[in-house]
C-alpha cells in the first residue's frame, strides 16, 4: 500500500512538471468579434501569436501575446490589427506579414470552427494562416487542426483610425405618448453623390472597406496637387475652370469639409451617426447625377449613362447598410435601415433607429434628355425605368434637376453657379435657358453671361 502510494506521489508530481494545456476560451459570439480585442493562440503549438520583426509567430505566452483590434471591412471580413498599429497581411500566396496600410493583403475572415476556435483566412489568396515548423505563421491550403486558432478576450488593442462621434448618451427609440413618432427628418440628401459625373469629380467615400483614411484622405489623387484639376469645383466657387483648393481632407480636415463646397465629400458614415445619436430619424437618400456635367469632366472612372450611375449608388447606399451593420456586430443590428414601405420606416423609427428612404435625382431620368425641344425618349422608355427603379427600391423622384429635360424646365440658379449651369443646358439642349424680366423687384435670379467661346472650352 505504501509503495502504491508512493507510486501516485510520484505520477502527479510528474504531471505537475508538464506544461498544462490552456482551458478552452468562453464561446465568443460573432457579433462580439466586431471591434473587440483578441489575442490569438495556436491550436498546432499551444502558444500565442506575438510580433516578430515583419511577420508573427507562435511561440509566446499570453502576457507577450499580440492584441488584435477587429476593424471589420464588411459582414464577416476584418482588418486585424495588432497593438503596433500593424496589419496582418497576407504576403503572396505563402507568408504572413505585417502591413502598415489596410488593403486587399490585410483582410481576412474568420470561419468559426467551434466555440472560441477559429480558422484565419485570407480573403485575397482564400489560404489560411498555419504555424510553420519552425513557429512563424505562414499561408496554407490545409484546413487541418494546424489551421485552428483560439480567440481570447483582451485589453490593450490599438484601435483602428476612425471619426469620432464625440457625443454622448443612448439613441432614444419608441413613440410618443400620443403613439406617433418622433425625431427630426433630412428630406434631401446626396450621400452617395460621390459616384456622380464620372465618379471622380466629388471626392471622397462614405465609408470605405478599408477605412476614413481610404475615405477621406486622398483629396491630392483626384483633383490634383492643391487641387488644380478640380474643374467642377472651381467654375461653381469662381465661374473660372482654373484655381486651386486646400485638399487636405483626414486626418487633420484643414480644407474641407467647408459647408459651401460642392467638389467634396459631406456625409461620412461617422459624420451621419452624429446626427442619428442627436435625434434623426428619417433620411431621403437622394441619388443624383447629371450626364452634361459628366461629359464635359475631365476626370471620370466610369460612364455617363445616368441610369447606370444610379444603379451604382442604389447598390452603394445598401453597401452601406450592411458596413454599418459589419461595425455594430452583424446583419441587422446597425442603426442605418433602409426602408420601402411607410410601416417599415415606421417600425425601423420605433426602435430607434435611421430609416432611409432611397430617391433619384437626375437630369436625364430614364433618358428622357431633350434637344432643341424635342424629347428623347419614349413612354415605353418611362415605364420600362419606373419598373426597373421601383424593383432596386427607389420610392422617390425629382424628375428634373439641373438642365431642362422631357419632363419639364429645371430651376434657373444665380451667379456663378448658375451661369455654369446654364452652360450645362446649352450643352444637352441646344439651347440656353430661355428667361425674362420678373414682375417684381427682388424676385428670380441674375445669371451672368455665358460665352460661345466658353461652352467651347469646356466641350473641347
Amino acid at each position: 500500500m505504501r509503495r502504491l502510494a508512493l507510486t501516485a506521489v510520484v505520477a502527479i508530481a510528474a504531471l505537475a512538471s508538464v506544461p498544462s494545456a490552456p482551458a478552452v476560451g468562453e464561446k465568443i459570439a460573432d457579433s462580439a468579434l466586431a471591434n473587440g480585442c483578441f489575442a490569438a493562440r495556436s491550436q498546432a503549438t499551444g502558444k500565442f501569436v506575438a510580433a516578430a520583426g515583419d511577420g508573427y509567430r507562435a511561440d509566446s505566452g499570453e502576457a507577450g501575446a499580440a492584441r488584435f483590434y477587429l476593424k471589420p471591412s464588411g459582414l464577416g471580413t476584418y482588418l486585424p490589427q495588432d497593438q503596433d498599429a500593424k496589419l496582418m497581411a497576407a504576403r503572396g500566396t505563402d507568408a504572413v506579414g505585417r502591413d502598415d496600410a489596410p488593403g486587399p493583403a490585410t483582410e481576412w475572415t474568420l470561419p468559426r470552427i467551434s466555440g472560441s476556435s477559429f480558422a484565419i483566412k485570407s480573403t485575397s489568396t482564400g489560404r489560411r494562416v498555419t504555424t510553420s515548423p519552425s513557429g512563424s505563421l505562414v499561408q496554407s491550403a490545409s484546413e487541418g487542426p494546424d489551421t485552428v486558432f483560439t480567440l481570447v478576450r483582451e485589453t490593450g488593442c490599438t484601435q483602428f483610425p476612425e471619426a469620432e462621434v464625440d457625443a454622448t448618451g443612448s439613441p432614444f427609440s419608441g413613440t410618443n405618448p400620443d403613439g406617433t413618432v418622433g425625431g427630426f427628418a433630412d428630406m434631401h440628401l446626396h450621400i452617395t453623390a460621390n459616384q456622380r459625373a464620372g465618379g471622380n469629380v466629388i471626392y471622397g467615400e462614405p465609408f470605405d472597406r478599408f477605412g476614413i483614411a481610404e475615405a477621406l484622405g486622398h483629396d491630392e489623387e483626384a483633383h490634383g496637387p492643391d487641387g488644380i484639376l478640380d474643374v467642377t469645383g472651381n467654375l461653381l466657387r469662381t465661374g473660372l475652370p482654373v484655381g486651386t483648393h486646400d485638399t487636405h481632407g483626414w486626418p487633420t480636415f484643414t480644407g474641407w469639409p467647408v459647408f459651401d463646397t460642392n467638389t467634396h465629400q459631406q456625409t461620412y458614415y461617422v459624420w451621419l451617426k452624429r446626427v442619428w445619436v442627436a435625434g434623426e430619424r428619417l433620411v431621403v437618400a437622394q441619388t443624383v447625377d447629371d450626364q452634361p456635367l459628366c461629359e464635359i469632366e475631365v476626370l471620370g472612372s466610369h460612364d455617363c449613362d445616368e441610369t447606370r450611375s444610379i444603379d451604382r449608388q442604389i447598390q452603394r447606399l445598401k453597401e452601406l447598410q450592411d458596413y454599418v451593420d459589419a461595425q455594430s456586430g452583424g446583419p441587422g443590428r446597425g442603426w442605418f435601415r433602409i426602408v420601402y414601405s411607410p410601416k417599415e420606416g415606421r417600425q425601423a423609427i420605433e426602435q430607434g433607429k435611421l430609416a432611409v428612404l432611397i430617391g433619384i435625382e437626375s437630369s436625364d431620368l430614364f433618358g428622357c434628355s431633350e434637344l432643341r425641344d424635342q424629347p428623347q425618349c419614349t413612354k415605353a422608355d418611362v415605364d420600362r425605368g419606373i419598373d426597373h427603379f421601383k424593383s432596386l427600391g427607389v420610392r422617390g423622384v425629382f424628375p428634373i434637376h439641373w438642365v431642362d429635360n422631357a419632363f419639364g424646365g429645371a430651376a434657373i440658379e444665380g451667379g456663378d453657379k448658375g451661369t455654369f449651369i446654364n452652360a450645362f443646358e446649352a450643352f444637352q439642349t441646344g439651347h440656353f435657358f430661355r428667361t425674362g424680366p420678373c414682375p417684381e423687384p427682388g424676385q428670380g435670379e441674375d445669371m451672368g453671361p455665358f460665352s460661345l467661346p466658353d461652352l467651347q472650352q469646356l466641350q473641347s
